[in-house]
């Protein structure tokens, strides 16, 4: 028998997110690959057929982990596909885009985007409760308009770059890399209306949440720590 080798992991594929769709007639996973050569995961939307048991890829730009389904033939998904926003990240703005994509065919639409680093997302009604990478070192730049403000916001934020400030404890989290100044926040925002609106006090650190049709249920702790002078 051959021994298992370290890089035999790098070959497997590794579905996650199994979430079936409301009518129960289909599943969209994210199947995460390792990519040894950039030293990074990859990921994409995969399509399961409950009858046929066949599955058939829904994704191919490899940045594609976080969805949920808006009804049983579409998927809602977080992606980095539109030039405009690939240039606002370069430039060090936190904006994340949102796609909609029919399981039948079709080409991902963009729906939306938000100025804000969110990373998971649950659907209440016609609104989305984010959770939202909120860091405090860096400017708010969610509500400038584009111009010397925004400029100059940016400009100061970029000069200080070369150096870290460690004023909370913890400043280092295993698996999270500098944590000080950063918390998980949520919010909800309106599809219709295009309005995002923050559900707890800032420097709170959410960390769970249930919806129960129009009921927000979570949990928080507000925190704002300063060991300067100790």
């Amino acid at each position: 028998m051959k021994q298992i080798d370290i890089r035999d992991f790098t070959n497997y594929h590794y579905p996650t997110i199994f979430t079936p769709a409301p009518d129960g007639k289909h599943a969209v996973m994210a199947v995460v690959d390792a990519n040894e050569k950039d030293n990074c995961y990859e990921s994409c939307l995969w399509l399961y057929d409950m009858e046929t048991k066949k599955t058939s890829r829904l994704t191919s730009g490899k940045k594609e982990r976080t969805f949920i389904w808006m009804d049983s033939e579409t998927v809602l998904f977080i992606a980095d596909r539109e030039k405009a926003y690939q240039e606002k990240a370069k430039n060090e703005e936190d904006w994340t885009c949102f796609y909609t994509l029919n399981i039948h065919g079709g080409e991902a639409q963009l729906a939306f985007a938000v100025p804000y680093k969110a990373v998971k997302m649950k659907k209440a009604g016609n609104k989305l409760v984010l959770t939202v990478k909120y860091d405090y070192n860096k400017p708010d730049l969610s509500h400038m308009e584009e111009g010397e403000e925004k400029k100059a916001a940016l400009k100061a934020w970029k000069e200080e770059k070369d150096y870290e400030v460690f004023d909370e404890l913890p400043f280092w989290g295993n698996g999270q890399g500098y944590m000080n100044a950063k918390r998980n926040r949520y919010a909800v925002y309106d599809m219709g209306s295009d309005k995002l609106t923050y559900v707890a006090d800032e420097w709170t650190d959410c960390s769970q949440y249930s919806v129960l049709g129009n009921l927000l249920l979570y949990k928080a702790y507000p925190w704002k720590q300063s060991v300067m002078g100790i």
